[in-house]
């Protein structure tokens, strides 16, 4: 039988107590500065990456037995943000587009690791207790902005300016002990 003090004992996970962050491997680049508001501080909301596992199903003679298949991540998140009137968050967007494909050239940078003007970028998820002490991180690997909306300017409402951004991954690991970059 549970009773109220088993409840009342359970220190439970909130969705408001997380940071997020960014490592960019060319750290000298003087675009990649460009990129490092501090975007945990406008960060509203976060997606949780995921991975799901595709299932390979055998039917042989009416019996049917379902198999574990590959396992793949989900292959993006989406982050909202809350702009100010600095445009943190427009600039960050602008910088980055323009590493993926410099307006009016098509130069473009490559998503290998390493260099001072890679594409991509190691972002980290980190979910924090009440004592804002970190409980769980997920470390997403070859980060780069797939999509964005930039919000909606509305005469009307007393809203905040919220872009988001979709962010397309190639993996990420996840757990308690996974280890994460200052907060920038």
């Amino acid at each position: 039988m549970v009773s109220l003090n088993d409840i009342r004992n359970v220190d439970y996970a909130t969705v408001f107590r997380w940071n997020v962050s960014f490592n960019f491997g060319g750290a000298g680049s003087t675009a990649l500065d460009l990129l490092k508001p501090p975007l945990n501080l406008r960060c509203e909301t976060a997606e949780l990456p995921k991975k799901t596992n595709q299932v390979i199903e055998v039917n042989i003679r009416g019996h049917r037995s379902r198999h574990s298949g590959i396992v793949q991540a989900t292959p993006t998140v989406t982050l909202t943000f809350i702009e100010d009137t600095a445009n943190s968050i427009s600039s960050f967007i602008s910088a980055w587009r323009e590493l993926h494909w410099a307006q009016n050239t098509g130069v473009s940078t490559t998503k290998q690791s390493g260099g001072t003007n890679n594409l991509a970028a190691s972002m980290t998820l980190t979910r924090l207790n009440n004592q804002d002490v970190e409980i769980f991180s997920y470390k997403l690997f070859g980060v780069f902005i797939e999509d964005y909306e930039a919000g909606t300017l509305d005469g009307a409402t007393s809203e905040f300016l919220k872009p988001t951004i979709t962010f397309s991954y190639d993996d990420f690991t996840d757990g308690a002990d996974t280890a994460t970059p200052a907060v920038i």
